[in-house]
């Protein structure tokens, strides 16, 4: 006893849950993958980085920061080795309070620079579900989208249906001629 506009709207949702259900793996693969490619590069990039000890140049003299609390960390000038022996200088992020002759952890490249130290696989694997969570919501706003637009064709067919219908039944009920 279905209409046949009814019939497509089940059928389109329908049609439109299988698609996401198939497209969410390919999805989340498909982002994973070329991250993960990404993430390797990086990785190898990032074994020329290694840790060395930095010796603090400045006491670490704590800065007073937004209604009167102190900051946890403050720049200080460093001198490191480089790994061909020579001596590099830079500011480096240490607790306040630090002394002067004190010594802290840099991460460096292979020309002595201070760099970020390498991500860890839980920052890379957060980074990765961040992602595919997004392609997977864009997926769905997509989906449901086109689920809406699907509705709102069949809406109109259905609008259009009911006012030939009523056309044709109103003259006999209400007794009016057109």
């Amino acid at each position: 006893m279905r209409r046949p506009a009814d019939q497509a709207d089940t059928a389109a949702t329908v049609g439109l849950a299988t698609v996401f259900l198939l497209l969410v793996p390919l999805v989340v693969m498909g982002v994973g993958h070329p991250l993960e490619a990404s993430w390797r590069r990086a990785e190898r990039a990032e074994t020329a980085r290694h840790r060395v000890t930095a010796t603090l140049l400045r006491d670490a003299e704590p800065p007073v920061g937004r209604l009167g609390t102190a900051v946890p960390k403050v720049p200080v000038p460093a001198r490191w080795a480089a790994p061909d022996g020579s001596a590099r200088f830079g500011d480096l992020q240490v607790p306040s309070g630090e002394k002067a002759g004190g010594t802290a952890a840099v991460w460096i490249d292979g020309e002595g620079r201070s760099v970020d130290p390498p991500l860890r696989r839980s920052q890379l694997a957060g980074q990765k579900a961040i992602v595919s969570g997004f392609a997977l919501a864009a997926l769905s706003f997509t989906l449901i989208g086109a689920r809406q637009a699907v509705r709102h064709v069949l809406d109109r067919r259905r609008m259009a249906r009911w006012e030939e219908e009523w056309s044709a039944v109103e003259p006999r009920w209400t007794r009016r001629r057109r």
